[in-house]
């Protein structure tokens, strides 16, 4: 099947260039009900999709229903007795939830809450601003935690921030307290203790209002003062990983175009541009849009072409250079839209249609709808030349109705796995998979395919099934370990395993977690380029695992992805030479940061090096550089060795004599 996509590049020259290819991404689309309307979306970090909505029939109350799924599956809604003029949501946590509401019958001329705390089975209402009439809420959370939102003061004309640590007690500030603010705002948290406020004054300018001391003081500039811009969301400005800041508008210069802006200097210029043009005055192709952002940096806007009633999507891959354009979904143009993205990166996004119908959907961009996790063989060597491969499977779309499985490669006929409930028959499976064939002694990879409603996985795609790597031994009748220092007590060395041991541990000596990844630093082994990395949420950090070829020399490095937000995890690595294993470096623990956080926090071993330092002994200059995502510092340690935070986001490249190396590993599907 092909489509038209118009691709176009951003510099201070737009070129449009029409192509025939085949559809680059698709969404799935899905009616949720009809007599409702909601303003925003939301995902908790155990990836639950939220909402928010009214129904035209009874004003006078709010409603809540939330979805492992977004195809189905989707809970029964939960009634709130309480009116919410354009609730806005958000997850603090997976149980914390709060809805915020511009009036209401209890705060008639302020900004209410409704905080759950029981992961949306009850909610109660709390004051966050009762002083004034306020509009336009837009929420975030920040690297801590805490709830950040920012709102209109339409009584006095300013811009307004809010904060709370738990949902409940609530800090509120002026922005700007010019008197000149207009009504939409949009938030968005940088990293560290940096938000972004877009919004618009009287005189039709667009502006934007930063903060770096987590609201305490903020400054004001301005994006545009042409008069010709605009937007009308809650969600039309993002911040990506590398630090640059983007902005989604729309441009009445002419008629109504989608424009793009982005800053790579922390605000203080902007590239703006058109993305997506009528070409006619008499069509409008630009409103309502919606931004968001992937751990990857790929960028989708989604908005309302009101001429033609649809409703489309613009995606780049490449921080915004080009942008390719696609019908989002159905034959009517979103009064009110809301994009978010999941902990898998799948873009998710609600909207209202006229005549108050309310649909979500979800495209895969990257890695389809249905998530395996694979449970890791252990031990690893093993001598059990038929074990049973188990792990999870869920699809964001249907019913998982099998598992199957193949062993060194996903080419031929693949046999069945078996449901631990018995029956494949829900979106959340536990399977198991027993061997039929012996093993022979080496090196094997089980690859797992799960089939969603009928439809099996693509397979060719490298990212859509699962796989376990793992070394098999021969049975010793007595322990034949050449190193007194394993810590694999359970690990027979076989005889009929002639290799070479590793010829040392890895030293591995720093971690840098982002809010779903983590990138690990270690030491190279001079006699192997292949390395075992192990991690779990346990002390023993065995769960998961994978085996990787890397170098010789030069700092190693690998960037572990699809972990949870602010979750300790503990992680070690060895070296391996064929059949015969390497003795494992110490297990060093990191946390992760919290969802949508855009800092980053730096873990070392206390006293591992002396102050003195920057790196482990070792040939740096023999690394071979792999994919990188994201991009981390050269490792070095600070002069006390701790764990630490840093929201600098702009990061500096390995040296040429301290150059790393990156692996992905994509543990998790």
């Amino acid at each position: 099947m092909k489509h038209i996509i118009r691709i176009f590049f951003i510099t201070t020259l737009i070129l449009a260039i029409s192509v025939s290819t085949a559809c680059a991404y698709s969404w799935d689309v899905n009616l949720l009900g009809s007599g409702a309307f909601s303003d925003t979306l939301a995902v908790d970090p155990s990836n639950n999709f939220l909402l928010a909505y009214r129904k035209a029939a009874d004003t006078t109350k709010t409603y809540f229903t939330k979805s492992a799924q977004v195809s189905q599956g989707w809970s029964t809604p939960i009634t709130i007795n309480h009116t919410c003029i354009n609730p806005a949501i958000i997850a603090k946590s997976a149980s914390v939830y709060l809805i915020v509401c511009e009036q209401s019958a209890e705060y008639s001329q302020g900004l209410m809450g409704l905080l759950s705390t029981d992961s949306g089975a009850s909610f109660s209402p709390v004051e966050i601003d009762a002083t004034a009439t306020m509009k336009s809420a837009s929420l975030a959370l920040s690297d801590s935690g805490s709830i950040i939102i920012s709102y209109f003061d339409e009584t006095n004309s300013n811009l307004k921030f809010a904060s709370s640590s738990d949902g409940s007690t609530w800090v509120t500030s002026n922005a700007d307290d010019g008197g000149e603010v207009a009504e939409y705002t949009s938030i968005a948290n940088v990293g560290g203790d940096t938000f972004l406020i877009l919004y618009q004054d009287v005189y039709f300018a667009i502006k934007l209002a930063k903060t770096t001391n987590s609201g305490l003081s903020w400054t004001t500039s301005s994006v545009d003062t042409s008069g010709d811009l605009a937007f009308a969301g809650r969600q039309n400005i993002a911040a990506d990983s590398l630090g640059n800041y983007l902005i989604a508008y729309s441009d009445y210069s002419e008629d109504v175009d989608l424009g793009f802006g982005k800053s790579t200097d922390g605000g203080a210029t902007w590239d703006l541009g058109i993305i997506d043009e009528s070409g006619s005055e008499a069509t409008d192709v630009g409103d309502v849009g919606s931004i968001s952002v992937d751990s990857n940096n790929n960028y989708m806007i989604v908005y309302a072409d009101s001429t033609n009633r649809a409703m489309l999507s613009a995606y780049s891959s490449d921080q915004g250079d080009r942008w390719t354009l696609e019908a989002a979904s159905g034959s009517d143009a979103a009064e009110s839209l809301s994009l978010v993205t999941d902990i898998f990166d799948n873009f998710v996004y609600s909207y209202t249609l006229p005549g108050n119908f309310l649909f979500v959907a979800i495209t895969y961009t990257d890695y389809g709808s249905i998530r395996i996790v694979m449970n890791q063989v252990t031990p690893d060597p093993t001598v059990n030349a038929t074990p049973s491969i188990t792990g999870s499977v869920i699809d964001l779309t249907s019913s998982v109705v099998g598992v199957n499985y193949q062993v060194d490669g996903i080419a031929g006929d693949w046999s069945t796995c078996t449901a631990d409930d018995g029956v494949f028959d829900t979106y959340s499976e536990d399977f198991s998979c027993q061997l039929e064939d012996t093993l022979s002694v080496g090196e094997h990879t089980v690859y797992v395919q799960a089939v969603g409603d009928g439809r099996p996985l693509r397979v060719s795609e490298t990212k859509s099934y699962g796989s376990d790597t793992f070394i098999v031994v021969t049975p010793a009748t007595t322990v034949d370990s050449p190193s007194t220092n394993s810590t694999d007590p359970g690990i027979a060395y076989a005889p009929s395993c002639n290799s070479v041991r590793p010829s040392s541990a890895p030293d591995l000596f720093q971690i840098n977690t982002f809010a779903t990844s983590a990138t690990i630093f270690f030491t190279p082994i001079s006699n192997t380029p292949k390395y075992y990395v192990s991690y779990s949420t346990k002390p023993i950090a065995e769960d998961h695992g994978q085996l990787v070829t890397l170098s010789t020399e030069g700092v190693q490095s690998i960037t572990v992805h699809h972990l949870q937000p602010n979750t300790q995890y503990y992680f070690k690595v060895r070296g391996q030479i064929d059949c015969m294993p390497g003795d494992w470096s110490s297990i060093l623990k990191a946390t992760t940061l919290w969802s949508g956080s855009k800092s980053m926090r730096i873990s070392y071993p206390f006293s591992h090096f002396s102050p003195s330092q920057s790196a482990p002994s070792a040939n740096l200059s023999g690394a071979r550089k792999v994919e990188v995502a994201p991009e981390a510092p050269s490792p070095s340690m600070p002069e006390n060795p701790s764990t630490f935070e840093s929201s600098d986001t702009s990061l500096p490249s390995p040296s040429s004599d301290q150059r790393q190396c990156f692996k992905l590993l994509w543990w998790c599907i």
